[in-house]
């Protein structure tokens, strides 16, 4: 996906994107992939240390899927660290 690209996928992504900490656009996840979500998508990538080029392919889902994991664990561990066993 790229600027220009609209639709419930790039949607879902921007949802993704917002969950990660990026801001995508001041309407939210709208479903168009303009200037707001392309920065987003570069603040990731390199945050990512990869290309930044403002295109949604496979380095980046990898990318945002591997810091969607990252937060994950940490929210999943954080809720448990006063119980002791």
């Amino acid at each position: 996906m790229k600027k220009g690209s609209s639709g419930s996928q790039v949607k879902a992504l921007q949802k993704r994107l917002i969950a990660a900490g990026f801001s995508v656009s001041k309407y939210g996840a709208d479903g168009s992939y303009g200037n707001e979500t392309m920065q987003a998508v570069k603040s990731l990538q390199k945050k990512a240390g990869i290309t930044a080029d403002g295109i949604y392919g496979p380095a980046t889902e990898k990318a945002l899927a591997a810091i969607e994991a990252k937060k994950k664990k940490s929210s999943s561990t954080r809720g448990l660290s006063f119980y002791k066993f």
